[in-house]
């Protein structure tokens, strides 16, 4: 090949890169510009500058809607069983049939809310 190919074959992959971008959009939630309460029941919260999620004493999971008797603040699955945790460092290991109450194992938190939960791979859980 010609030096003058190889030139026409770089401006075409740069053309391809620079105007293939996807567009994106950051919303800051500090306006109700975009909030819209019939079709979500998020808190858009605008003082705080963020959207949040109502916490709820049920959860939804594979054999129907559970009633945990505590306000949920997070719940993770790992495919098999769930990890819910709440206000007053309320944590159970639900595995599809019942629960067992994990609160116990946690003396760290002693009251704290748990705000998040995730499942990291190799039996870990990650709890905030």
């Amino acid at each position: 090949m010609n030096k003058s190919r190889y030139i026409i074959i770089l401006l075409f992959f740069w053309a391809i890169t620079t105007f293939s971008h996807a567009a994106t959009y950051n919303e800051s939630f500090s306006t109700n510009d975009y909030c819209d309460p019939g079709n979500t029941t998020a808190d858009w919260n605008t003082s705080a500058e963020q959207v949040q999620l109502q916490s709820s004493y049920q959860f939804s999971q594979p054999a129907g809607i559970a009633n945990w008797g505590g306000q949920i603040n997070a719940v993770a699955g790992n495919g098999s069983t769930f990890l819910i945790g709440g206000d007053g460092a309320k944590l159970n290991h639900y595995n599809g049939t019942s629960a067992t109450n994990l609160s116990p194992d946690l003396p760290g938190f002693a009251g704290n809310n748990i705000r998040a939960i995730a499942w990291g791979g190799n039996s870990e859980w990650y709890i905030v």
